[in-house]
């Protein structure tokens, strides 16, 4: 599930790019011609989005920075890529950084248990204190769980 309530904003083209491509390599797995299409979308809006600056800094580090990946054994998410030999901007078009440039995009991704076992809680908080439904209505809606 892709939520829009953290997606950063795109330019025009990049939204073009975002709606061409997959995030999800199953989707290529046994297509060579898809894989590489979706390698070159994928390194086109990478390479949009780092020159741009359009990548909020936390993300970024998420990915380069030691201190975000714990049991990283003091290394970060980005030399796993270079000791397999992918350097560089290489890196982005490699199918296992596809959930890597789906977080830049679009953040973090709770799982749809998680949010309708937080829901569940919201409710029965809301039950015991005896809150309008109304509220609960306005969250579900706002996960995207109501359409």
């Amino acid at each position: 599930m892709q939520t829009t309530a953290f997606r950063i904003e795109l330019t025009p083209e990049e939204s073009v790019i975002t709606g061409q491509m997959t995030f999800d390599q199953a989707e290529f797995q046994r297509d060579h011609d898809w894989y590489v299409q979706n390698a070159d979308l994928a390194y086109k809006l990478c390479a949009s989005l780092v020159g741009r600056g359009g990548i909020p800094d936390h993300r970024l580090r998420y990915f380069s920075d030691p201190g975000y990946n714990q049991g990283g054994r003091g290394k970060s998410r980005q030399p796993g890529y270079e000791r397999n030999g992918t350097l560089g901007e290489d890196i982005f078009r490699h199918p296992n950084f596809l959930k890597h440039l789906r977080y830049f995009i679009f953040g973090t991704e709770l799982l749809k248990f998680t949010l309708w076992f937080l829901i569940f809680a919201f409710a029965v908080v809301h039950h015991l204190c005896q809150f309008h439904f109304c509220s609960l209505h306005f969250v579900l809606h706002g996960f995207g769980l109501l359409h």
